[in-house]
């Protein structure tokens, strides 16, 4: 088949055809083969030298030479003759091969001489981000951001365009570099159209939480609340609904109520929330049993009874709410966060339970690196990328699983520290290409990122 000149290339590499294979395969008149498949483990391979670092984006294409074509040649009605030819001409000497900051200074110059044509130049389709992408593989982020800032500041309705994209990338730089007083600033977009930019409020919002970021995250989250309410008739998403009701699960828990009493509680806050309860006492049932399971105490399960297929669902989601105490108690997680992580173990475990050729695992706690591989890359993939923060909050949560494991008995401290070196094997060997591909990951770098405390005489 033929491959475009800004599609992946077949090495592997993830660099475009263009900037990789193409003068090559001219030379040799070879077939094309379409790309390969990424797992975790063939960022690390022989194919690519080791990484996706030279993959030719921030975690999505958006180069379309067919739109390139149109922006250079297009007639905006909204110009006289000579603004268009201002315009072209601005394209014409455009070289997306250049480097960042040659690109950074064609656009100021530009600006500086014509800010009122900034906004028809259609910088948002392509040029910023192909910019921001060099500058990251290049370890040069900060120049990337403050382009981004400044840009911001000077011509707000052309940043607008693709200002999701654009403010997500700043939020998590300014909560790497230990800003996230800062950040709030850049909720603006967000909170005035979060239907447009939802693709990029998720993501943040996810961001938000795993990194323990409660309180700009629940300024944001009850800004957007009603325009998601208004636009989708309620509050559907988990995105939303579940920091909103773990922000208010603590006083449920500390309560004196038994657990039914606790569970119809909690379902009517729920329902004040503007979230829609179909099965309202099943809910109620559900939450009972999950008030249940995250009071027992953490020793208290029986792995070697013999499950049948819909019993170890039950069970693993009882292990997943048990955990998300232990992270909340031990790890000084906010229930939001500690929610958020023991989840990652609950999807991990049903989606082995559900590609089981057996009607039971052979193996009911199966973390073997190989096991992450295949699993993982399924939970952390979107599109045809891995996202970084799903990524490395589920080898955080894994780590930190096996302390758990520990101390409730059903792992010992050998099958605990293969746990630990295994999810820490796939993290080395995935970071530093992430790290060039996408802001997010900077916040990643210290592994593992929950700490577990010890109590005396415990072996965690």
């Amino acid at each position: 088949m033929e491959l475009g000149r800004n599609e992946p290339c077949h090495c592997g590499s993830s660099k475009k055809y263009k900037k990789c294979c193409l003068s090559k395969d001219e030379q040799a008149s070879i077939p094309i083969e379409p790309p390969k498949k990424k797992t975790f483990n063939s960022l690390d391979n022989d194919d690519n030298n080791g990484s996706w670092e030279d993959s030719d984006n921030l975690g999505m294409d958006y180069t379309d030479t067919n739109q390139q074509e149109d922006v250079r040649n297009y007639v905006d009605p909204d110009l006289n003759e000579e603004e268009n030819r201002l315009v072209n001409e601005w394209w014409n000497n455009y070289d997306p091969d250049t480097e960042a900051k040659e690109v950074e200074q064609h656009i100021w110059t530009f600006a500086k001489a014509y800010p009122n044509l900034v906004d028809h130049l259609g910088l948002e389709h392509e040029v910023i981000f192909e910019m921001g992408a060099e500058y990251n593989r290049a370890s040069n982020t900060a120049a990337y951001i403050n382009f981004l800032i400044k840009f911001r500041k000077e011509f707000p309705s052309a940043y607008e365009k693709s200002a999701g994209y654009y403010d997500a990338d700043i939020i998590y730089w300014l909560t790497a570099q230990g800003e996230v007083e800062n950040i709030n600033h850049y909720f603006s977009f967000f909170i005035k159209n979060p239907t447009q930019h939802i693709d990029r409020l998720f993501p943040v919002i996810h961001f938000l939480v795993a990194t323990e970021n409660i309180t700009p995250l629940m300024v944001l989250i009850n800004a957007v609340k009603e325009q998601l309410k208004i636009s989708q008739g309620s509050l559907q998403d988990e995105t939303i609904t579940m920091p909103l009701i773990y922000n208010e699960i603590d006083k449920f828990i500390d309560s004196d109520d038994d657990s039914m009493v606790k569970a119809s509680k909690f379902i009517d806050l729920q329902e004040a929330l503007g979230m829609d309860l179909y099965y309202k006492d099943k809910a109620i049932k559900f939450w009972a049993q999950g008030f249940a399971d995250i009071a027992a105490p953490i020793n208290s399960w029986n792995v070697n009874q013999k499950f049948k297929k819909e019993e170890l669902y039950d069970f693993y989601l009882s292990i997943s709410m048990n955990y998300m105490a232990f992270l909340h108690d031990r790890c000084n997680l906010s229930w939001i966060s500690a929610q958020y992580y023991s989840a990652y173990i609950y999807e991990y475990l049903i989606e082995i339970l559900d590609n089981s050729k057996k009607a039971v695992p052979k193996i009911l706690f199966d973390f073997s690196e190989q096991k992450i591989d295949k699993i993982g890359v399924r939970l952390c993939q979107d599109f045809l990328f891995i996202n970084p923060t799903k990524l490395f909050s589920l080898l955080n949560s894994i780590h930190t699983f096996a302390d758990y494991l520990l101390l409730s008995g059903i792992a010992n401290e050998k099958e605990v520290e293969i746990i630990q070196k295994d999810s820490n094997s796939i993290f080395q060997k995935n970071y530093p290409a992430l790290l060039k591909e996408n802001t997010e990951s900077r916040f990643f770098e210290v592994f593992p990122l929950l700490k577990s405390k010890k109590i005396e005489g415990e072996n965690v």
